[in-house]
């Protein structure tokens, strides 16, 4: 009997998920560079052969939340409420960047374990911060596409780059001084908003200061014709 494809999904995502435990307990027990790909499949008891049907490196396994979590960010910015502002919508999606991932993971031990490897591996830092630039351009492109009549090539980036940076960061410092799951997602939304009251702020003045200097231009060409 062929299996239904939503019980073989569920199937390959308990496998995923399996794959990314067992690397990252590796990697805490005992370090990134030490943990081979051999140690992680027989960890998740699969063969080498499955774990490369499913992840090309052990890198990608360490990345996997991060990836996970843009995933969201992208489904809730295409599923935004007609006429919501972007900034709204770009702050809830960073505050997504704070949640944890995987299910069955209530405390968020495996992004704990995820944010201390790139806090303490130079390596990884680089790697974070290039995996980070390619979610970041893929939420400006995103948002782009969302609201065409509002963006530019060179603000909406910059702002993206705002929000989820300080997201990043406070999800970073609070996982460090040992703060509970919440507490994390409390911090990281505390942060946003500020981030995002300022951004709205600034926009509406840089929004006001066109419209009267396309007012001004437009009343110093008339009295030119007159």
């Amino acid at each position: 009997m062929t299996e239904q494809p939503g019980l073989r999904e569920r199937k390959k995502e308990r496998t995923r998920r399996s794959l990314v435990e067992a690397a990252l307990r590796l990697f805490a027990q005992q370090g990134y560079d030490e943990t081979t790909i051999d140690q992680i499949a027989e960890a998740a008891e699969i063969s080498r052969r499955t774990f490369f049907s499913y992840f090309p490196s052990k890198e990608d396994l360490l990345f996997a939340g991060m990836h996970r979590r843009a995933e969201a960010i992208l489904r809730g910015i295409e599923a935004r409420a007609p006429h919501e502002p972007m900034i709204d919508v770009l702050t809830l999606a960073a505050e997504e960047m704070a949640g944890h991932p995987w299910d069955g993971d209530p405390d968020g031990d495996l992004g704990r374990i995820e944010i201390r490897l790139i806090h303490e591996v130079p390596a990884l830092q680089a790697r974070a911060l290039y995996r980070l630039s390619v979610v970041e351009a893929r939420i400006a492109e995103a948002l782009q596409e969302a609201y065409p009549e509002a963006s530019d090539q060179i603000t909406v980036p910059a702002l993206v780059g705002a929000v989820v940076r300080a997201a990043t960061v406070s999800a970073m410092t609070a996982v460090q001084q040992g703060r509970t799951i919440d507490e994390v997602r409390d911090e990281v939304c505390r942060t946003v908003h500020i981030v995002g009251d300022g951004l709205r702020f600034s926009l509406s003045q840089a929004e006001r200061h066109a419209s009267q200097t396309d007012r001004h231009g437009s009343q110093e060409l008339s009295g030119s014709e007159a």
